[in-house]
């Protein structure tokens, strides 16, 4: 029998629909393998935007719904029409600041910013704004000591679902918090590849025994991987020959490791830039990228005051891009900005990205930063796309309240993406 993923559910946006709208988020929840209480918190983010976004729709309007499961995680998407949700508010909203309980719930969000694990407000292709929301399945915690596996012949595959829990659970004992949270919770890697996002190579000897790995999760034309994570010495190269192997099979133009383990060999990548805060840490900090295939140049437009940085990126990596300085010179823009955040609680990062260019970029930048800090994320990361020319000008608002570029990733959007780190400013 078919898996089904996704189903959807279109209403208008009456307090009548209601218990529809909240019935159908909940019982998605469930028929995806979400716990009673999880569905719960799916059904009550529902209910709280519901009856806001309700109460200023116009005649007729509707609010399209789907669910989704993504093997680890249930996630509801609301999409309404672009007015239904004022810019300011979009704004506030997308930060999410669940301290601010005031402006929540006047909002009529304040249990949805409680209650998800991951929210976000994305500006759709046809204009639609789509408001994600995201929660996990409970995954019990195995940071159990393991020994260390032997002196053998280890063949490189995907595993099987005990190689990827062992794999995890030795990820966590050999590098502890350089690791990414999701690897102290063998079950949901299993997931997590079983869902299709991820993929994985291991490497097993014949007695099942892991002696390490990497993970990689492909989006758009790029892939990001984490590792090599290795537990006996000398499989690094046989891991990332493997995962290049799959790639090279694939439409991936390249695949890039925010952060590389020490075991990283050398030769196979290059090194994209390093992130402001880790400049006093140790060298494998550094993004690591490698081209996978032929990059035929495209034109992107760069801020003068990103120019040089840029510049020297496209010829460290051997770029052919064609640059148009753009500088802002008086031209009307939208009074007001519009930003999306993705949060990651677990590992206290955000990133942040544009929807809308506006007047007011950097007071609400500063108000992001503020309401981020005070929530307790440490690394605050914005995605700057140089394929997009109204977005380009923002380089300077950036760099005013306390943003630096940290590094380039090729084709990571519509352009190449310029990750730009929080340092630190008023």
């Amino acid at each position: 029998m078919k898996e089904h993923k996704e189903v959807e559910l279109r209403t208008l946006l009456v307090m009548e629909m209601l218990p529809l709208a909240t019935g159908f988020a909940e019982s998605a929840a469930k028929a995806f393998g979400l716990d009673d209480m999880r569905s719960k918190r799916l059904g009550l983010a529902v209910e709280e935007l519901f009856v806001f976004i309700a109460a200023q729709a116009k005649e007729g309007e509707t609010m399209r719904l789907t669910a989704r499961s993504g093997g680890y995680y249930v996630e509801i998407a609301c999409f309404i029409s672009p007015h239904s949700l004022p810019t300011r508010v979009m704004n506030r909203t997308a930060a999410a600041n669940v301290e601010d309980e005031k402006f929540l719930e006047e909002m009529g969000i304040l249990l949805t910013a409680r209650m998800v694990d991951c929210f976000k407000l994305v500006m759709e292709q046809d204009k639609e704004m789509g408001l994600y929301f995201l929660v996990e399945k409970q995954y019990p915690e195995m940071v159990n000591k393991l020994s260390m596996p032997p002196e053998a012949n280890y063949k490189i595959n995907s595993g099987g679902h005990e190689n990827l829990k062992q794999f995890a659970q030795q990820v966590i004992n050999f590098y502890d918090t350089e690791a990414p949270d999701f690897f102290r919770f063998p079950g949901k890697v299993v997931d997590m590849v079983d869902s299709s996002e991820y993929e994985t190579v291991v490497a097993v000897d014949d007695k099942g025994n892991v002696g390490g790995g990497m993970l990689w999760k492909v989006s758009g034309k790029l892939a990001e991987a984490y590792g090599p994570y290795v537990f006996k010495e000398g499989l690094a190269a046989d891991l990332v020959e493997k995962v290049l192997e799959k790639l090279a099979r694939s439409s991936v133009s390249g695949i890039v490791i925010r952060k590389p383990t020490k075991e990283t060999p050398k030769g196979y990548f290059e090194e994209l830039g390093m992130p402001v805060f880790k400049k006093v840490q140790a060298q494998n900090n550094t993004a690591m990228y490698r081209q996978l295939e032929e990059d035929t140049g495209m034109v992107v437009f760069v801020d003068s005051s990103l120019k040089d940085f840029v510049e020297k990126s496209y010829e460290r990596l051997l770029l052919p891009r064609s640059i148009i300085s753009v500088k802002a010179a008086g031209e009307k823009r939208e009074a007001y900005s519009v930003f999306s955040v993705s949060v990651d609680k677990n590992q206290k990062q955000a990133v942040l990205s544009t929807l809308v260019v506006g007047e007011d970029a950097q007071n609400v930048l500063k108000e992001y930063i503020f309401s981020l800090k005070k929530q307790g994320f440490k690394d605050i990361f914005f995605e700057l796309d140089t394929g997009k020319e109204l977005e380009s000008i923002l380089a300077v608002d950036l760099k005013t309240v306390g943003f630096e570029p940290s590094f380039l990733l090729p084709c990571g959007g519509q352009g190449d993406i310029v990750v730009f780190e929080y340092e630190g400013g008023e």
